[in-house]
């Protein structure tokens, strides 16, 4: 499956087949740097993603704009 062609972002994380863990921690650090409103596209191999990323999506205020597994599009929030 390839990145939806009409999906615009900033940044790319690929968080490869991270577990649920791992891969919140790593976004948590990846995110922090970015200006608000910035654009990221991630990439989550790990079937929990599915679950985990709108969660953590719903926990930290960013925007899960768009998801189709292995992709999500995720606006950062844009206040801190």
């Amino acid at each position: 499956m390839s990145i939806p062609v009409e999906w615009r972002f900033d940044f790319e994380y690929n968080g490869g087949d991270l577990s649920c863990s791992a891969l919140v921690l790593e976004l948590k650090a990846f995110f922090q740097s970015l200006p608000p409103s910035t654009f990221v596209l991630v990439t989550a191999q790990d079937l929990g993603a599915v679950i985990d990323i709108p969660a953590w999506c719903w926990s930290t205020g960013h925007s899960l704009i768009h998801k189709q597994h292995p992709y999500y599009l995720i606006t950062k929030r844009s206040t801190e």
